[in-house]
């Protein structure tokens, strides 16, 4: 929840306590250096003032003579006078100001109760006549509901209780059942009672068989008739003339004024019933056996209109010519004794008990306790009127629930199967995100496993490479070994040949002094013979030496044939290690795109793994919510099952199935009383048939046939073999509990809101300190004790509350622009719906549960799934303020008010106006009747107006 707003710096002047306690900075006031006072700096600072200019309450600097007050009073002492401490001095409101906050329209829709200013009034609907007030008897204004506006009115499901919110206050109404007070006067009753056409005077059987005649006014006896046989039935309809029938079956005119017989017939059979004409011209007798005989005051009358019925249970003389009768078959006739024909006909289809005849209306009630009215003038079933008010406001509630849990239960059910298709499809996903999962892991183990054969193909390159590579480093080796060979040869060949090119020249020299010695052969054969020696030793040493260069030259031919042979095989190994580099290279990139591939690869399947793990959580999501659902939907038809079964029973216990004895029709002419013969009172709206407030018991399990209803002046009376009743059956309230008070804590300010719990249990309210804190308590209804509270719940005073259709839930609108739906019951806010930009003012649930519809100050009507909590469609902006908002009944169509006095009906299918109307006035207040068929309005003139909403059409006063 979000925290309560503070005052700026804990600063507050609200109450005693909050003065002595002061801000964050300290004492607010300093005594011993007034002057240095806190408050005193706060309201003078320039740097710092408070208020601050850009205050969002619209708060006002202090004036120099308020701060001088504040300074002067410091000065004093700063005295707080605790006895007026946090109390308001109330002026009373005039009756004048008429000003409706609020109003709500009974769940029987015949009435409503509206708030004008203080003062509640309960208003008739179809005549909006005051029916009665809410008074609180312990405030010192008189005839008030509350010190202040009253800004919420609620009644509870079943209509027995009204709550209306003031100031810090809730008061809780009780509807006061109707009252039965036996006469208080002594009268020796032992038969049937009737009264006087003028309704002065009662006429009785008395406790010995004669009638006697009382005064009304008086409360005393007048006179005594006395019977000779004991009377049994007695009819006064004629002014001056009484009918009796005694035990000995014989019919009688009594002159009322002298108590003399004028007339007398013995009858054939026992007497079921006696009426006759108020003319006193006729006389109708039903006797046991179903037929009836009809007489006047001179003789018997023949009708073979009325001779040939058999099975009459009633009937009813209106003057000498016309005769009302019921029969057992379930007909009623109207017989014109002049033509001696039927005249009108009217089919009840089922026996006929007893019979009403208004100026308009044929009222007839049947052994089953059924009522009909039929307009006479067209012979047409008006309404049909049976059971009981709270019966019929429980069955009507239950049938809400029904409804709901049945709705429900049908969108749960196609949920389901959209759910189980979910779980397929999820099914399918999952199937295939496997399988695209396994494809994935294949072709990473094939990447891998050619990125791995790359890699032995680059590792075994390398060997290659390297073998290669020392192959061509120990031939240059052996070809540099070669090269020095060579050249050594060379050298050692170069130097032999020097040598012997020495030699030879001196083998040369030699032979030359071989020749110059053989020409000196005397004298030099020794020198020739040395000579020799010398030339064939150097000879020798040549020839030796020629061998070994022809050595070294053969060598030198074999190295540099090995050195070619070595260049050869060293440019072959160069190209095989260019190649095999080159080789080398390709694998390498190979192996690079293959790494790539297997990264790449490796992704995929991390992503297909994700995809799988997601795919199989969320089939597993959507599995587990098939049972789920599947418990929900049992759960529901279960509730369905009960909710049947709790109908069925009240269906069973609740109607009355007691004959009906008695109907007498109002002064209004638009309801009707009617007594049965279990002594039980109920009231009916004659145009729908509608019970109207609480059955009435007369103190009696069981009454006669001849108990009658009477009107004496403006009072209901009871007549039959007791003393006479009169009955209070005018709609009234008492004050029951009050939750919250001017001196109590429980309620921050003003009530703005309020909310009956669809079983009626509880109420809620909604209040707050304007700009600092919105708040929400829930209150038993029987006790007023508060049981649930949530303080902060919004930024902003609480403005509108709604429980949501199956109870489960409570939406409240603030001042803060949100709507909060609170699991009360866990004390919990399980969604915040944002979307007005302004207060919201209003809040209605469809009955489905499924949908809520917003008004706001924004001048827009919003409407929201509640179970995903977004805004389905906004309808506007209008042309004012949305101050209320309802749903019609159960249907698509929402009613709203504005500001500026227009009424409008919209379709939430497309967000289309189908109607509107301007009331004349501002509009504060808004009610749907439960059939959605009337609303009702009112606002800144009090005046309530009641609309059709199928065109919305006024309904004018009769």
């Amino acid at each position: 929840m979000p925290p309560r707003r503070q005052a700026e710096g804990g600063l507050s002047l609200e109450s005693a306590t909050a003065i002595q306690t002061g801000g964050d900075s300290g004492e607010l006031v300093d005594l011993k250096q007034p002057a240095e006072s806190l408050i005193l700096h706060r309201v003078t600072d320039p740097d710092e003032i408070m208020p601050p200019d850009d205050n969002s309450v619209g708060a006002k600097r202090l004036t120099a003579p308020q701060v001088d007050l504040i300074r002067r009073w410091i000065e004093g002492g700063s005295p707080i006078d605790r006895m007026n401490d946090d109390s308001m001095n109330w002026e009373p409101i005039p009756e004048s100001i008429r000003t409706s906050l609020a109003l709500a329209v009974s769940p029987d829709a015949h009435s409503l109760a509206v708030a004008h200013a203080n003062r509640v009034n309960v208003v008739n609907i179809p005549d909006r006549q005051s029916i009665t007030q809410l008074v609180d008897p312990g405030l010192a204004q008189p005839g008030v509901a509350s010190l202040d506006f009253v800004g919420a009115i609620a009644y509870s499901p079943l209509g027995q209780r009204l709550a209306t919110g003031g100031f810090k206050t809730v008061r809780l109404w009780q509807r006061v059942p109707g009252q039965v007070q036996p006469w208080q006067w002594s009268m020796p009753i032992g038969g049937m009672t009737v009264l006087s056409p003028d309704q002065s005077r009662l006429a009785f059987v008395d406790t010995i068989g004669d009638v006697q005649l009382w005064s009304i006014d008086q409360q005393q006896h007048l006179a005594t008739i006395a019977v000779p046989n004991k009377a049994s039935l007695i009819n006064w309809n004629a002014a001056n003339q009484i009918a009796i029938v005694d035990r000995s079956k014989t019919l009688r005119y009594i002159d009322v004024e002298t108590r003399q017989e004028k007339a007398s017939y013995l009858l054939e059979s026992n007497v079921r019933q006696l009426s006759c004409s108020a003319d006193g011209g006729l006389a109708a007798v039903v006797q046991g056996d179903g037929r009836v005989r009809l007489f006047d005051q001179t003789q018997g009358i023949e009708k073979q209109s009325v001779s040939s019925l058999e099975d009459v249970t009633v009937a009813f003389a209106t003057t000498a010519n016309a005769l009302w009768v019921g029969t057992r078959s379930g007909n009623v006739q109207h017989i014109d004794l002049n033509s001696d024909k039927v005249s009108q006909s009217f089919a009840n289809g089922s026996p006929v008990s007893t019979i009403a005849v208004g100026q308009e209306r044929l009222y007839v009630g049947s052994e089953s306790g059924e009522i009909k009215t039929f307009n006479r003038a067209e012979s047409q079933l008006v309404s049909t009127s049976s059971g009981d008010w709270q019966i019929r406001l429980q069955q009507q509630t239950l049938q809400h629930q029904l409804k709901q849990q049945a709705d429900w239960t049908e969108h749960l059910k196609k949920q389901s199967e959209t759910l189980k298709a979910n779980v397929e499809k999820e099914q399918k996903s999952l199937d295939e995100a496997q399988k695209a999962h396994d494809e994935a892991k294949k072709k990473l183990e094939t990447d891998r496993q050619q990125r791995d054969e790359v890699k032995l193909q680059l590792e075994v390159a390398n060997v290659n490479k390297a073998t290669l590579e020392e192959s061509i480093a120990k031939n240059k080796s052996a070809d540099e070994t070669l090269q020095q060979s060579i050249a050594s040869i060379d050298q050692q060949t170069e130097s032999m040949t020097q040598s012997m090119t020495s030699l030879r020249q001196k083998s040369v020299a030699a032979n030359e002094q071989v020749k110059d010695a053989e020409s000196k052969l005397a004298e030099a054969m020794k020198q020739l013979q040395e000579a020799k020696d010398l030339a064939a030793k150097e000879l020798a040493t040549l020839q030796a030496s020629e061998k070994e260069l022809a050595e070294k030259q053969q060598l030198r031919e074999q190295q540099t044939a090995e050195r070619k042979e070595l260049e050869s095989k060293r440019a072959e190994s160069e190209k095989q290690l260019a190649d095999q580099t080159k080789q080398i290279e390709q694998h390498q990139k190979t192996l690079g795109e293959r790494a790539k591939t297997v990264a790449t690869s490796e992704q995929t399947l991390a992503n297909k793994s994700q995809a799988l793990e997601a795919t199989k959580e969320a089939h597993k999501v959507a599995a587990e919510k098939v049972p789920a659902q599947q418990r929900e939907i049992l759960v529901r038809s279960l509730r369905v099952d009960s909710i049947k079964q709790d109908l069925e029973q009240i269906g069973n216990t609740g109607a009355s199935t007691q004959p009906v004895v008695s109907i007498r029709e109002s002064l209004s002419n638009n309801t009707i009383v009617v007594l049965d013969a279990a002594g039980k009172l109920r009231r009916f709206d004659v145009a729908s048939g509608q019970p109207l407030g609480p059955a009435i018991s007369i103190g009696f399990e069981s009454v006669t046939k001849q108990t009658q209803l009477a009107n004496i002046g403006n009072s209901w009376c009871v007549l039959g073999r007791f003393t006479p009743r009169t009955i209070q059956l005018d709609e009234r309230w008492k004050l029951q509990s009050v939750i919250g008070g001017l001196q109590s804590e429980l309620i921050s300010d003003r009530v703005m809101a309020l909310a009956f719990s669809p079983d009626g249990t509880m109420v809620a309210l909604g209040s707050g300190v304007p700009s600092r804190s919105g708040m929400v308590a829930i209150a038993d209804t029987s006790t007023g004790e508060v049981v649930r509270q949530f303080d902060g719940i919004h930024s902003d005073s609480v403005l509108t509350l709604r429980f949501s259709p199956s109870g489960d839930l409570l939406a409240s609108g603030s001042a803060d622009k949100s709507i909060r739906l609170i699991d009360f019951r866990q004390s919990r806010v399980i969604k915040s719906l944002d979307g007005h930009t302004h207060h919201v003012l209003a809040l209605d649930w469809k009955r489905d549960g499924r949908m809520l519809v917003s008004g706001g100050a924004d001048k827009n009507i919003k409407l929201w799934d509640v179970e995903s909590g977004q805004q389905q469609r906004n309808i506007g902006p209008l042309s004012e303020e949305v101050t209320a908002v309802r749903y019609l009944a159960d249907s698509n169509r929402v009613a709203s008010t504005t500001l500026d006095g227009q009424i409008r009906i919209h379709d939430t299918g497309n967000g289309n106006q189908v109607s509107a109307a301007g009331a004349g006035q501002l509009l504060y207040a808004l009610d749907i009747t439960d059939n959605g068929e009337f609303l009702s309005v009112s606002g800144e003139q009090g005046d309530v107006s009641v609309w059709r909403t199928d065109g919305l059409q006024r309904i004018t006063n009769p």
